[in-house]
């Protein structure tokens, strides 16, 4: 080695400088974990692993402990946001078929 200094391996980007740079490392920041990110595609990895997803399912099982009706209240929610955005849900009768629940069925001929 010719006594250069190598880079250290942990080595992080410096602070950023302006309103800008400040507002692109929040726009790559993981509340739940407090990490922050520099590129979309390390964010999103991170989004993608184990560790995230880890901690997003043992907040969700605190939240569910404190209040056990939160999943049915999440759900009226997620309906009713459903339906102000004009979306509706198909109920799926036997083996898959679209209908309302009241068909009759047909019974195999017998051999």
């Amino acid at each position: 080695m010719n006594g250069e200094k190598m880079e250290e391996r942990g080595f992080t980007n410096p602070a950023p400088k302006t309103d800008s740079a400040r507002e692109a490392v929040r726009s790559f920041y993981c509340e739940l974990c407090s990490k922050g990110y520099a590129r979309s595609n390390e964010y999103e990895a991170h989004l993608s692993s184990y560790d995230h997803s880890h901690k997003q399912r043992l907040k969700d099982m605190r939240q569910l402990t404190r209040d056990p009706l939160a999943s049915t209240k999440a759900r009226k929610a997620e309906q009713k946001a459903n339906a102000g955005a004009g979306l509706i849900s198909i109920k799926l009768g036997e083996g898959g078929e679209v209908g309302d629940g009241h068909q009759e069925r047909q019974r195999p001929a017998s051999l």
